[in-house]
């Protein structure tokens, strides 16, 4: 998030960094839940990978999230007039 933040920084702006991970997190893990409420829906049209696909997916998200290696950050640059 930092690297993002100073390479903002760097074009010019003020910029404020909002680390949203959890947010992520907590989407990420509805996401699962309702996916899998639907599954037997979802393969009437798909195969059983595509869905395995997705689900492995979004986990995949979520360890990556838990071992710090990927964020879902909000930057928002301000230029001064």
């Amino acid at each position: 998030m930092a690297e993002y933040a100073n390479f903002i920084k760097g074009a010019g702006f003020a910029v404020k960094a909002t680390d949203n991970t959890q947010w992520f997190i907590d989407i990420l893990t509805m996401e699962l839940e309702n996916f899998d409420k639907i599954k037997s829906e979802f393969l009437k049209s798909h195969s059983e990978k595509d869905y395995n696909d997705i689900v492995d997916g979004w986990k995949i998200k979520l360890v990556r999230c838990a071992e710090g290696t990927q964020k879902w950050s909000l930057f928002e640059g301000f230029k001064s007039k």
